[in-house]
């Protein structure tokens, strides 16, 4: 019963958090090893662990950009945001939302996503200017 409604208060916030993200991006590649697409894996809210396979059915994840910029995508929708890396501190934002959370050795972890509560797990899958994504 509690995974349950916490599966169902991780979609609301994500699918919130898409048509919140909005701005402009392009596909620059860069020499930068943070640079790819992360794959988001796991969700947590009040201590209770989600698959967020079981949520988001065609997936969810963010493509960090050269220049600073990004795509968050889930299923047909996508939305374009800036980034920002200090350290391990990663800030993402766009006009009326932002993100917060840690990027170490290809995995982003987004801490308290929209006030919520949730923190969301996501890991590279695909690196940016990789000879994998070349041949593709």
């Amino acid at each position: 019963m509690k995974k349950s409604i916490a599966t169902k208060i991780l979609l609301m916030l994500m699918v919130g958090m898409l048509v919140l993200l909005t701005g402009c991006g392009s596909n620059i590649k860069a020499d930068n090893p943070n640079l790819g697409v992360y794959e988001a894996t796991t969700g947590e809210v009040n201590g209770i662990k989600v698959n967020i396979s079981d949520v988001f059915e065609g997936g969810f994840t963010i493509e960090l950009k050269a220049g600073g910029k990004a795509t968050i995508t889930s299923k047909d929708e996508s939305g374009n945001f800036k980034w920002t890396l200090e350290g391990e501190k990663f800030h993402g934002e766009d006009s009326q939302t932002s993100l917060d959370g840690t990027l170490k050795d290809g995995v982003l972890v987004l801490e308290n996503v929209q006030d919520s509560g949730v923190t969301m797990t996501l890991v590279c899958k695909e690196i940016a200017g990789s000879d994998d994504e070349e041949e593709k």
